[in-house]
């Protein structure tokens, strides 16, 4: 493999990692809004 070809991978990599970190955040972000709905809205005992 020469150098270009590593570069483009690794490059390639970055962005993909990237993109993934938003999504997971973004997943992280409903889930918590999905948790604090669901807890305003459990019946509450006492």
């Amino acid at each position: 493999m020469n150098e270009h070809l590593v570069g483009w991978i690794g490059q390639s990599y970055t962005w993909f990692y990237g993109i993934l970190a938003v999504v997971i955040a973004l997943n992280l972000l409903a889930a918590l809004v999905l948790l604090i709905s669901a807890t305003l809205r459990s019946p509450k005992t006492s």
